[in-house]
């Protein structure tokens, strides 16, 4: 019985731990070879090429989320569309220092590797959630609808009028009506972050844009968060030109 006892303080020590913190910051290397600028504690990396310049900063770890700044400024003679769906790559990767201090390597195993979140797709799949739940919804209110009328239908058949009976169909009918009122809150709620979650995609996250000659646009990209990672690259494609940024991932447990 002692181990048993063993394992699940185990397992209530490991249901009640607190989660780790997750950290970016900026890969050594980057500060060497790239114009690095801070403000109010944030720091700016710039990339600069013949025909265009990126400017990056790491934001934060949201949920499932790896939220950063972005900006994309077309230095080129003629417009160009810049298409956060198609134009930033990241990759997450595993670093380990293998051998001597001198002789060794780094072995590098990818974890993960991809597009950043299209915000175009994440606006519909808000949309199509809110859907389903505007039509939950309106079922609920029809079976509710039902259901009073059968209620109603039955106590009339029945002919009970005995005080035991009003006072049971009175605490069956306060029940409902609270579940009504639950239920309709519930609803009310998740339209309303619904909403919210929308309204961020379409104003804060960067979206297509056309860039005319000398034009910037800026706002927030997100990446899936990999917690096994210990290096993140970005990679951004302004025309016919990439420009790559390298961060070290941090764990820092509470």
């Amino acid at each position: 019985m002692k181990w048993l006892h063993y394992l699940l303080f185990i397992l209530l020590f490991s249901s009640c731990a607190a989660d780790p913190i997750l950290r970016l910051e900026i890969e050594p290397e980057e500060k060497e070879n790239k114009e690095l600028l801070t403000i109010q504690g944030i720091e700016y990396l710039y990339s600069e090429k013949e025909y265009s310049t990126v400017t990056i900063s790491y934001y934060r770890h949201i949920g499932d989320r790896l939220v950063m700044d972005l900006e994309v400024t077309n230095d080129s003679p003629e417009m160009i569309q810049f298409n956060p769906r198609s134009a930033i790559t990241y990759k997450a990767e595993k670093k380990k220092w293998r051998g001597g201090e001198i002789t060794g390597v780094w072995h590098s195993e990818t974890i993960d590797e991809g597009y950043a979140i299209d915000p175009e797709r994440a606006i519909l799949n808000t949309d199509l959630r809110a859907s389903k739940a505007q039509a939950q919804e309106r079922t609920t209110r029809v079976i509710d609808g039902i259901s009073s009328s059968l209620e109603v239908v039955s106590d009339i058949k029945t002919r009970d009028y005995t005080s035991e009976a009003r006072t049971e169909r009175e605490q069956r009918r306060i029940r409902t009506a609270v579940e009504s009122a639950e239920r309709r809150e519930n609803y009310h709620r998740k339209v309303s972050s619904f909403s919210e979650q929308r309204q961020y995609w379409e104003m804060e996250s960067l979206r297509t844009t056309d860039l005319f000659v000398g034009d910037s646009v800026g706002g927030e990209i997100s990446i899936p968060v990999r917690e096994q990672a210990t290096h993140i690259e970005i990679m951004v494609e302004v025309g016919d030109e990439k420009h790559h940024f390298t961060y070290i991932q941090r764990r820092f447990k509470p």
